[in-house]
């Protein structure tokens, strides 16, 4: 042990300050998942000031298998989503079953320069996604709930302007993915 960490070890191991040590200890993946989902919410609410004529829905499903976040138009089938929210999310196009067409769904997608890398392979447990990829993110790691909680709002701009991109980058896909290919 370091000099550092053996002071840790000592302060720690005073009774006192084990039971608090063991109580954050024990309460600290409560608080994790409470800064991610307040991340996530603030997302939201700038995502909303941006788009000043409310023509997209920005929903957040907190009590599925894998959370997830839906980014879409009030009656389309197909949307971006970003998935397991609390470690390392991962974005991608989601489609309804009410698209049957998935073959051509993903010819449409896979023109796009912007997605054309994206992974196309299959969820067992979700086979609607038409394509995903993983963030850099990872909120199983302490800086970046660091990040988030100190970095004066910046991750949350990173976010909206990212999602942004995508959203300029392949509305017009989605749009025909949503006249063509459904039931």
């Amino acid at each position: 042990m370091s000099h550092y960490e053996e002071e840790i070890y000592k302060f720690i191991t005073e009774k006192d300050n084990f039971e608090i040590a063991a109580e954050i200890h024990e309460l600290f993946p409560k608080v994790r998942q409470k800064i991610i989902t307040k991340f996530w919410e603030d997302i939201k609410v700038a995502f909303h000031k941006k788009d000043i004529d409310n023509i997209w829905e920005f929903d957040i499903e907190l009590q599925r298998k894998r959370p997830i976040i839906w980014v879409y138009k009030k009656g389309w089938e197909a949307s971006f989503a970003i998935e397991n929210i609390y470690q390392e999310p991962w974005f991608g196009i989601h489609i309804e079953d009410t698209i049957i067409d998935k073959k051509k769904a993903l010819d449409i997608i896979s023109k796009n320069s912007k997605i054309k890398n994206l992974s196309s392979m299959v969820w067992d447990d979700d086979p609607n996604w038409l394509c995903w990829e993983k963030t850099s993110d990872n909120y199983d790691n302490i800086s970046e709930i660091k990040s988030i909680l100190f970095d004066g709002g910046s991750a949350v701009i990173d976010w909206v302007k990212w999602i942004y991109e995508l959203i300029n980058a392949t509305e017009k896909d989605l749009l025909e993915i949503n006249k063509t290919c459904r039931k």
